[in-house]
Parts: C-alpha cells; structure tokens; sequence
C-alpha cells in the first residue's frame, strides 16, 4: 500500500536524519575553526528541522491512514477495537501555521510560535556575534597601524562595541 511505504520512509529519512545530527554532536566539541563549528551548527539546525518536518508529515500520514481504515472498517460493518479502544494510537492533527500567522495570532503561546521565536533570537544572536567579531578585528587593525586610526573612528568603533556586547547581554 503506498501510504504503508511512505510511512516507511519517513521513518528511514528520520533515522537518517537523526544520526547525522548525533553525528555532528559528537563532532562539534572536536572542532577548533570557528568555520568548522560554524557549519557543525548549522548541520545540527537542519537536521533537527528535517526531523520535525519529517515527524509531522509521518502524524499526518499515520493519522490519515487511521481514518482510512476506521472508514474501511465502519462501511464493511466490522469493529476494529484496537485502534477504537486504545486512545494512544490515535495521533493529534497538527495544524501547520505560515510566519504570517504565527506574528499576527492573538494566542498567546503555542510550540510553533514558541520555535518561531526562538528561531529568530538565535539568528540575531547569531548576527550580533559576527558583528562583535567584526569590531573587535577592526580594532586590532586600527590599533596596528596608528596612520588608520583617528580619535573620531576610535571612539565610534568603541561606541559600537559597547553596544554589540549590551545587545549580547539582553
């Protein structure tokens, strides 16, 4: 049945997708380039996204199968208890939002604008760091050739810096 070999799949891509982001765990302490560790981060970040997305398309799936057969079942005037009687087969319909949706519902939290969230502070996050590291080797460069430096652009790359660490901070 195909819905039987698309389920089968998913879960392969899930297991696949869960080793190579165990994988890249056990890797990431080995790392010494912030290059390497960069991409080691970033590889974990995709993988645990594919996981998700595969989870809920497997919910989804197994959900419409389960209705498939309970449907199959009621017309041919069959019970079939198990899946009737045991409350754990049965998975919840995940409903999928846009980003659109996420910013402007009045709910107040739920896990997908939780993650959205979340999402997006570890991209600033992400981008402060960079911008940090960038002041910080403009001043080194600034420091090793004085001809570079004046007093106006030292104190605007001080004020910069002190306001990348005060973002950093919060």
């Amino acid at each position: 049945d195909q819905l039987d070999a698309k389920i089968k799949e998913l879960k392969e891509k899930i297991k696949r997708n869960e080793r190579m982001r165990d994988k890249a765990y056990q890797l990431r302490p080995l790392l010494t380039d912030k290059n390497a560790l960069s991409q080691c981060e970033n590889e974990i970040k995709e993988c645990q996204k594919s996981i998700d997305y595969f989870t809920e398309e497997l919910l989804k799936i197994e959900s419409r199968k389960d209705s498939d057969t309970t449907e199959t079942d009621a017309s041919s005037h069959t019970t079939h208890h198990t899946s009737t009687s045991n409350p754990s087969v049965e998975h919840p319909t995940v409903k999928k939002y846009s980003t659109l949706d996420l910013l402007t519902t009045e709910t107040l939290y739920n896990k997908s604008k939780v993650s959205l969230k979340l999402h997006e502070l570890e991209y600033k996050l992400d981008v402060e760091n960079k911008v940090l590291a960038g002041i910080k080797t403009m001043a080194d460069v600034m420091d090793k050739d004085p001809s570079l430096s004046d007093r106006r652009r030292r104190l605007e790359l001080q004020g910069q810096m002190y306001e990348s660490i005060e973002k950093l901070n919060l």
